[in-house]
Protein backbone atom coordinates (compact mmCIF):
# COMPACT_ATOMS: atom_id res chain seq x y z
CA UNK A 1 0.00 0.00 0.00
CA UNK A 2 2.76 2.47 0.92
CA UNK A 3 4.61 2.00 -2.38
CA UNK A 4 1.69 1.78 -4.80
CA UNK A 5 -1.03 3.74 -3.00
CA UNK A 6 -3.44 0.80 -3.18
CA UNK A 7 -3.76 -2.87 -2.27
CA UNK A 8 -3.42 -5.25 -5.22
CA UNK A 9 -6.39 -7.57 -5.69
CA UNK A 10 -7.33 -10.29 -8.15
CA UNK A 11 -10.66 -11.49 -9.50
CA UNK A 12 -9.55 -15.11 -9.93
CA UNK A 13 -6.65 -17.53 -9.57
CA UNK A 14 -5.24 -16.63 -13.00
CA UNK A 15 -4.91 -12.97 -12.04
CA UNK A 16 -3.54 -13.93 -8.63
CA UNK A 17 -0.76 -16.00 -10.19
CA UNK A 18 0.14 -13.20 -12.61
CA UNK A 19 0.30 -10.56 -9.86
CA UNK A 20 2.30 -12.73 -7.48
CA UNK A 21 4.80 -13.73 -10.19
CA UNK A 22 5.30 -10.13 -11.29
CA UNK A 23 5.41 -8.41 -7.90
CA UNK A 24 6.69 -11.13 -5.56
CA UNK A 25 8.82 -13.55 -7.63
CA UNK A 26 10.18 -16.41 -5.55
CA UNK A 27 8.37 -15.30 -2.38
CA UNK A 28 6.75 -18.38 -0.86
CA UNK A 29 5.40 -16.57 2.22
CA UNK A 30 2.39 -14.90 0.65
CA UNK A 31 -0.95 -14.67 2.41
CA UNK A 32 -4.06 -14.65 0.22
CA UNK A 33 -7.21 -13.09 1.64
CA UNK A 34 -10.74 -13.61 0.34
CA UNK A 35 -12.64 -10.35 0.81
CA UNK A 36 -16.38 -9.70 1.02
CA UNK A 37 -16.68 -6.55 -1.11
CA UNK A 38 -20.01 -5.71 0.52
CA UNK A 39 -18.25 -5.27 3.86
CA UNK A 40 -15.29 -3.33 2.50
CA UNK A 41 -15.17 0.22 3.89
CA UNK A 42 -12.45 1.58 1.57
CA UNK A 43 -13.04 2.42 -2.08
CA UNK A 44 -12.26 -0.26 -4.65
CA UNK A 45 -11.57 0.61 -8.28
CA UNK A 46 -11.19 -1.66 -11.29
CA UNK A 47 -8.24 -0.39 -13.32
CA UNK A 48 -6.25 -1.60 -16.32
CA UNK A 49 -2.77 -3.01 -15.89
CA UNK A 50 0.02 -2.21 -18.34
CA UNK A 51 -1.21 -5.13 -20.46
CA UNK A 52 -4.78 -3.78 -20.42
CA UNK A 53 -6.21 -6.48 -18.16
CA UNK A 54 -8.59 -5.11 -15.52
CA UNK A 55 -7.61 -5.60 -11.86
CA UNK A 56 -9.38 -4.45 -8.69
CA UNK A 57 -7.42 -2.14 -6.37
CA UNK A 58 -8.39 -1.19 -2.81
CA UNK A 59 -7.62 2.46 -2.05
CA UNK A 60 -7.36 2.55 1.72
CA UNK A 61 -7.16 0.17 4.62
CA UNK A 62 -8.56 -3.34 4.51
CA UNK A 63 -10.98 -3.66 7.41
CA UNK A 64 -10.69 -7.01 9.20
CA UNK A 65 -14.42 -7.81 9.14
CA UNK A 66 -14.33 -7.80 5.31
CA UNK A 67 -11.88 -10.73 5.30
CA UNK A 68 -13.83 -13.98 5.01
CA UNK A 69 -10.93 -16.42 4.55
CA UNK A 70 -7.14 -16.56 4.80
CA UNK A 71 -4.98 -18.86 2.69
CA UNK A 72 -1.23 -19.31 3.10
Amino acid sequence: MAEEGFIHCSKDITQLLKVSARLYPGDENLLVLDVDLGKLTSPIKEEPSRSGEIYPHIYGMLNADAVVRERA
